[in-house]
């Protein structure tokens, strides 16, 4: 499998197959993945949250990057906490494995279906998270730490991105050469534009 999600615009992308992933076929996907974000945003700066399988850091993923505006982010060694898309596949997985299935053609109709259960909302509540786990990391608490939920925070996460939406709609005639960034923190990534990308 192979998914990408986003904070605002939800589940992107998402390729159910039998067989492996190679860089050759995640960078066909990371295409896609670009193609799906809406019109009005793809010339934006975006970053690609990616854990570290190999192929993630090939030279053919490196050209890809190499020749566009989105910027390729790799989460520190063993921390799944930082990726949201750790959370999509772990939804995935729960819905797949509360049925029974009797062959591959069965399984990968579930899967889809599993996918079918990945709302915005979810991909929002994930993100959010991860934020959450990042203020966790700039305290400089161990990861093996559950940080407190902190519904503050999140309230001003959805707060922030609700004006943001309003403004683009507000603005849908403008030349759009601006940043539709929220700045949560000088020391903390930005994860409004972030897509978490994840292949298994």
């Amino acid at each position: 499998m192979c998914a990408a999600t986003s904070q605002k615009f939800g589940l992107l992308k998402k390729q159910v197959q039998l067989n492996s992933f190679d860089s050759t076929a995640f960078m066909k996907f990371l295409i896609e993945v670009f193609s799906a974000l809406p019109e009005d945003v793809r010339h934006l700066e975006h970053y690609i949250v990616m854990d570290n399988c190999k192929f993630h850091h090939s030279n053919i993923i490196k050209a890809l990057f190499a020749g566009i505006t989105y910027k390729p982010s790799y989460v520190p060694a063993y921390s799944p906490q930082l990726n949201a898309i750790e959370e999509c596949f772990s939804s995935v997985a729960s819905y797949v494995n509360t049925q029974r299935m009797d062959n591959q053609t069965a399984l990968l109709r579930l899967i889809d279906r599993a996918f079918d259960q990945v709302t915005a909302e979810k991909c929002a509540k994930w993100h959010e998270h991860v934020v959450q786990w990042l203020r966790h990391c700039l305290d400089k608490k161990p990861l093996e730490t559950q940080p407190q939920v902190d519904d503050d925070l999140y309230r001003q996460i959805r707060a922030a991105n609700t004006e943001e939406e309003k403004t683009d709609g507000d603005n849908e005639q403008d030349d759009m050469s601006g940043n539709d960034d929220v700045d949560m923190d000088d020391d903390m990534m930005d994860y409004d534009n972030d897509l978490d990308v994840r292949n298994e």
